[in-house]
């Protein structure tokens, strides 16, 4: 009966000992499992932060294109503005010569009627 008695308890001992390595693998397996799930969002996550370094990097370099541009165009704005700006100066002057030279003229014709009315009289 002693035997019997230790050999149940022995088994009991086994059972428990059985059911608590049992508790600890499920306790392992959910742990894995959740770790397996962490790992995979975070896998998500360096994909999506790559992709938007890429885009970060697409829209930087549309940046300094389009400030490139910008700084053509106010370059040409101003060689435009320039230009104009010679070309109104050169035909202003040519207009106050031909008015001046117009003024010479009427005033020419001026003396000279003058000097044929003198002759007639």
């Amino acid at each position: 009966m002693f035997y019997y008695t230790l050999w149940i308890l022995y088994g009991y001992s086994l059972y428990r000992l059985a059911e608590t390595r049992r508790k600890k693998v499920q306790e392992l397996e959910k742990e894995i499992a959740e770790l397996m799930r962490k790992c995979t969002e975070q896998n998500k996550i360096i994909k999506i932060k790559k992709k938007q370094e890429q885009k970060i990097k697409t829209l930087s370099s549309e940046i300094q294109s389009l400030k490139e541009t910008r700084i053509k165009l106010i370059r040409q704005m101003r060689n435009d503005a320039n230009s104009f700006t010679k070309w109104k100066q050169s035909k202003e002057k040519e207009i106050n010569r031909l008015k001046a030279q117009n003024r010479k003229r009427a005033c020419e014709m001026v003396r000279i009627q003058m000097q044929v009315n003198k002759q007639e009289n």
